[in-house]
């Protein structure tokens, strides 16, 4: 929305309103851009998620520790602790590491060997019906060289 009008929803007297938008905002009044705004809600919702994933990786930790000790004393190994403790665990390693490597995959920090995997397996995922008019706009096509050392 570039410098056009957006609705705005009902004012104080109870009529629909539409204001005029702008990319920039006077400093002096303090405000934020839409874009900005947006950039914001994103990284929070980000930052949410990977505490969310922290944190159920850590309860795993701790169930499986409560087990371990539960167990030296004597009282017994609950399996379902273990269990799911184990699936917390291992469930947000993976999620980690899967998101750093994807990371490195798109800013070509890989390994050649990796590379190579990934690639294929983006262009397989892509030969299987994502075309052009399914994929989101803007999105970045992996580079075909390798990085110098």
């Amino acid at each position: 929305m570039k410098g056009g009008m957006e609705r705005c929803g009902f004012d104080s007297v109870g009529v629909f309103c539409y204001h005029e938008t702008q990319r920039t905002t006077d400093a002096s009044r303090g405000g934020i851009t839409v874009d900005r705004a947006r950039f914001l809600i994103r990284r929070s919702l980000a930052l949410l998620l990977l505490a969310a994933v922290g944190l159920a990786t850590a309860l795993g930790i701790e169930w499986l520790k409560e087990a371990f000790f539960s167990s030296l004393a004597g009282t017994g190994i609950s399996w379902a602790r273990v269990a799911g403790g184990l699936v917390l665990f291992f469930g947000g390693l993976a999620f980690l590491g899967g998101l750093i490597f994807y990371r490195d995959a798109k800013r070509n920090y890989l390994q050649p060997r990796f590379l190579k995997w990934y690639r294929k397996k983006m262009r397989s995922r892509n030969a299987r019906g994502a075309d052009a008019s399914t994929r989101r706009a803007g999105a970045r096509s992996f580079p075909t060289k390798t990085p110098r050392p």
